[in-house]
């Protein structure tokens, strides 16, 4: 019983030990996984201090050069817009944290602009106002016919249309719909079908946004079309909005980081497209504070990270010498499967130059002609048979 209570209690504590081991590796995995995320950017590879420091430089510079440009050429570029005489628009492409000031201009001098500087974000009068156009022509010769217009929230188009033949027309919501419908005659546009002779069918805007109506050529020739807008405007309160300039070409100051806006709206009373331009005015002082001051500061932190975290590899260490043995003949050490030094080259012009010398072996020259025939009458050679038996002793 003892020692069932005592095995009881030791798996107990080792499984104790185990749910709080693996509380504490939870603990710091969420802790430090910024930190370790952080090591793992700037320590990866086997790169030196001095290189890792370099590379968060040219990470700086290439983010503030990039940045900088995208948003002043991408976000707040200058602004190509088409719109009729009969719309009110608003400047998009503006912010009153990058831009000093917007700049809207007519492609006519003959066209004056009304241009309004709102202290918020513009809000819409639903009072609408009535336009109305009137068009006779023939489809046979056009192949279709286009009107577009910039509608606000509450808008409603109404269409009188008196035709000998049915045909249909289409109602595209957006510019880049329009872009798709116009290069693969695919997209989310609502067709309207009239039978023929004279029908009237009315529009209603849900969504501010650009709306266009297409007629197309359907076994149609002379068509009559009465268009009527009833149209909402902005609200042009003459305590939150003011009036800047009347005029073909208007510079608008804007206060920095307010909820400033602008609106325009072309002064004529026909039914005409215009093209009008609108462009920022950027901030130098904060380009240069967000993308040249921020990046450096981001960089120095960087630095000082790097700096604290990261080392430099460990060279590897040379490969050991190899094994030595002593020379039974001296204290020199040799390299393994080498039993004797190697023995230095002879010089040339010794005497026994051909032989290699060990200076550690005795020295054995090959025995002279003389010391083998002292005893030879003839001063010629003897011949190998005698030779051989003399040596031999017979």
């Amino acid at each position: 019983m003892v020692e069932d209570t005592l095995l009881s209690r030791r798996s107990q504590s080792m499984q104790n030990r185990s749910v709080s081991s693996e509380s504490d590796d939870t603990c710091i995995t969420f802790c430090c996984s910024p930190c370790l995320g952080l090591y793992y950017l700037l320590c990866l590879g086997s790169l030196k201090v001095s290189t890792r420091l370099k590379i968060v430089w040219i990470w700086m510079i290439s983010l503030s050069l990039f940045g900088g440009l995208y948003i002043r050429y991408n976000l707040y570029n200058t602004d190509a817009v088409s719109i009729t005489s009969y719309d009110m628009m608003p400047v998009q492409k503006m912010s009153t944290f990058f831009c000093q000031g917007v700049s809207i201009q007519s492609e006519s001098i003959h066209t004056p602009l009304k241009v309004y500087r709102l202290n918020n974000k513009p809000q819409i009068n639903y009072t609408r106002t009535i336009y109305s156009m009137s068009h006779r022509f023939n489809l046979y010769f056009i192949q279709e016919k286009m009107v577009n217009f910039y509608l606000l929230e509450g808008s409603s188009v109404t269409l009188f249309i008196c035709a000998k033949y049915s045909f249909t027309v289409d109602v595209i919501q957006g510019t880049k719909n329009y872009n798709n419908f116009k290069l693969s005659k695919e997209s989310n546009a609502k067709p309207w079908k009239f039978p023929g002779k004279c029908s009237t069918k009315t529009f209603d805007v849900i969504i501010t946004d650009r709306y266009y109506f297409i007629l197309n050529n359907i076994n149609t020739h002379i068509i009559e079309l009465k268009l009527v807008l009833h149209k909402t405007t902005f609200a042009l309160d003459k305590r939150e909005s003011k009036l800047i300039n009347e005029n073909w070409h208007t510079f608008v100051p804007l206060e920095f980081n307010s909820q400033q806006s602008v609106v325009y709206q072309p002064v004529l009373e026909n039914y005409q497209d215009l093209n009008i331009t609108s462009s920022c005015h950027p901030l130098i002082l904060i380009y240069t504070a967000i993308f040249f001051g921020g990046s450096f500061s981001l960089g120095l932190i960087l630095c000082y990270l790097v700096k604290c975290i990261c080392k430099d590899p460990t060279p590897e260490p040379p490969p050991p010498p190899p094994p030595s043995f002593a020379d039974p003949a001296g204290n020199t050490s040799l390299p393994p499967f080498q039993t004797h030094p190697t023995a230095p080259l002879p010089h040339q012009g010794s005497e026994n130059s051909w032989f290699v010398r060990n200076p550690h072996l005795p020295t054995c020259p090959p025995p002279s002609y003389d010391s083998l025939f002292a005893n030879s009458a003839n001063d010629a050679p003897p011949s190998y048979m005698s030779a051989t038996i003399e040596l031999n002793g017979k």
